[in-house]
């Protein structure tokens, strides 16, 4: 299972770098796909993302958001589902973070840990490009705070190690919102807040 963990990582990899001298016809189609490798789905939304969807005339970016949302809403594959809410954000941060961001820092827990890691790599990109507001700082402290509250009973015997990543966006929370967010935090979170830092 872990091989195979690996070999989606590297896969995603792969499919990315032969996708930069696709055309924007073609990615476009990839992403369209309906029964196509979702690891290559997945990759064409990141290349598309990345070299064509913020330089876009209002028109065309209109037109690509669409063909996003329609990629998102068919549901499926969460790679193709993460670089989806990602490019989306990166399209327009105000529109689509609300939505966007909650739904990958949900994906943190999920059994396949590149797709784990993947949420949580697009969320920091997300979070630390621009500057973060109130609402977006409650958006994600109340998200990240309510995994590790449903899921506390279960994290073994290390939580502050099984929530590390949810912890790290509470105190990015922290730091928009300042300290008094500590006070809507339950007092099983602040400990694992001061036993990571240790």
């Amino acid at each position: 299972c872990q091989y195979l963990i690996y070999e989606d990582k590297m896969q995603l990899e792969i499919f990315h770098q032969e996708l930069q001298s696709a055309a924007k016809e073609n990615l476009i189609a990839i992403v369209k796909e309906k029964e196509g490798d979702p690891l290559r789905r997945a990759a064409a939304v990141r290349v598309l993302a990345e070299k064509y969807l913020e330089k876009a005339d209002p028109s065309e970016k209109k037109s690509l958001e669409d063909t996003l949302r329609t990629a998102f809403r068919r549901g499926g594959s969460s790679f193709v589902r993460i670089e989806v809410a990602s490019a989306l954000c990166r399209a327009n941060r105000d529109s689509y973070f609300p939505d966007m961001v909650p739904f990958l820092i949900r994906r943190l827990d999920n059994e396949n840990s590149v797709i784990a890691q993947l949420a949580f790599t697009r969320l920091n990109e997300i979070i630390n490009n621009g500057k973060a507001s109130t609402k977006e700082g409650n958006a994600v402290l109340n998200v990240a705070k309510g995994i590790i509250i449903r899921n506390i009973d279960i994290s073994g015997k290390r939580p502050e190690e099984y929530f590390a990543k949810e912890l790290d966006l509470i105190r990015w929370a922290i730091g928009i919102l300042g300290d008094g967010a500590y006070a809507r935090l339950p007092r099983n979170i602040i400990l694992l807040l001061k036993r990571e830092e240790k």
